[in-house]
């Protein structure tokens, strides 16, 4: 348990609004850290949108296609603990500035390289500034909102990321086809740029945050890591892992074991992003309601995502076209729906170091990531299918889902108190 000197430190760190806030400011401080997540969220969400033009750009494989996910969260993964601890330390304005800058840098080089090599090189760079992403913004919304509407708070932050998901399907391969590959990803940059610069801008200037913020309170347990943060965080790992599957094999699917056209690809996932946008809100409301909180919301995730999987992989190839519609959206709402509540899990494991405990379960959720793409590409361009691949991430799912409900009914007290109860590990 953190010590009165600490809660003093911590308090006196917080933002202006969270002393009663008003909620006209909470809203557009939301607001603000929506649109950052969404800007930054175009690089690496966008990628399942191009998974068929960088195929044919750079003359890929399935399995080299997954690869270019694995660099992004590769960096995402190695560098959320460090840009954590840096968010804690030099504020959210500032760590969100970083992160727009480098995001921007890589979608830039994307544009302009025409080796398969750089592309990834590139993607790396952008990964270490979305590294810096979640960790701020989940600073910034326990800062700013009390704990009872967290959930829906972080729901509608998190809604940026699916919401980049869902204006990179809809506008980048249908202007790339209009204007070209480098005047499309060009402009994309510049787009990123501006809106988190000025997004941290704006944070600055209504939260009051100090340009630096200062050290984060020390309680003699910085060193350490809760049991239930990394067992939280193999759960995660777990979901996000099926949650980038689905979003960067969905229009590949479509195209190979359907038959269908780039455009009708683009839209479906479109519509599994706007699904997900959605459902980020709902289930954040749904674990500021249900008894438990949010481990039990997110047994409810996985559930729904296994029903959703299992039925992609055994009939989603021969679905007449509206009912395929109506699973990508089931697909929507449970595989991409479900970050808000994760990242409030996570977070409120140590309040005081949000960035840090962002960051650590960060590093193991997107382990997930970085292996699994380019394993599920591989396993499709051996077996010349679908259908193993996917209930495999259903099975995983499955084993996720129940280790989540074993770990909600081992709690004692109040939701996510782990540190307080002091279930620590050397990390």
């Amino acid at each position: 348990m953190a010590s009165a000197a600490a809660s003093g430190d911590r308090s006196e760190r917080r933002i202006r609004t969270t002393v009663g806030p008003p909620w006209r400011r909470v809203t557009l401080i939301v607001g603000v850290l929506f649109a950052v997540q969404l800007a930054t969220a175009l690089l690496p969400f966008g990628l399942g949108a191009l998974a068929p033009l960088l195929r044919d750009r750079f003359g890929l494989s399935r399995g080299e296609v997954g690869l270019a996910t694995t660099a992004v969260f590769t960096s995402v993964a190695l560098l959320s603990i460090p840009m954590g601890r840096v968010a804690d330390r030099v504020g959210v304005a500032a760590s969100l500035t970083v992160a727009a800058v480098l995001v921007a840098i890589a979608v830039a080089a994307m544009a302009v390289t025409e080796r398969y090599s750089v592309l990834l090189g590139a993607l790396a760079v952008g990964g270490v500034g979305y590294a810096a992403v979640t960790p701020s913004t989940n600073k910034g919304i326990l800062a700013a909102v009390p704990p009872a509407g967290r959930g829906r708070a972080m729901g509608v932050k998190q809604m940026g990321v699916t919401t980049g998901g869902v204006v990179a399907a809809a506008v980048l391969p249908a202007s790339i086809v209009r204007y070209g590959w480098s005047r499309t990803l060009l402009a994309t940059s510049i787009g990123i740029a501006v809106l988190g610069l000025a997004g941290a801008s704006v944070y600055r200037l209504v939260t009051g945050e100090a340009r630096t913020a200062g050290r984060p309170p020390t309680d003699g347990h910085e060193g350490l890591v809760t049991r239930r943060l990394l067992a939280l965080g193999g759960v995660v790992g777990v979901l996000i892992a099926a949650q980038h599957a689905v979003a960067t094999y969905l229009t590949l699917f479509i195209v190979d074991e359907r038959g269908a056209g780039v455009a009708a690809a683009a839209a479906a996932l479109t519509l599994l992003h706007a699904s997900g946008t959605v459902a980020r809100l709902g289930w954040g409301y749904v674990s500021d309601r249900l008894p438990g909180g949010r481990l039990p919301t997110i047994a409810l995730i996985g559930a729904s995502s296994v029903l959703g999987l299992v039925a992609l992989a055994t009939v989603g190839a021969s679905l007449p076209w509206p009912a395929m519609l109506a699973l990508v959206a089931l697909l929507g709402i449970s595989t991409q729906g479900g970050n808000a509540v994760y990242q409030t899990a996570l977070a409120e494991e140590d309040e005081a170091r949000a960035g840090r405990a962002s960051g650590i379960g960060m590093t193991l959720g997107f382990a997930g990531a970085i292996v699994l793409p380019p394993a599920f590409g591989a396993a499709v361009d051996v077996t010349g299918s679908y259908s193993v691949p996917f209930l495999a991430v259903a099975a995983g799912v499955g084993v996720a889902s129940i280790a989540v409900l074993r770990l909600a009914r081992r709690s004692e007290g109040p939701p996510y108190a782990g540190a307080a109860r002091g279930e620590a590990t050397s990390a």
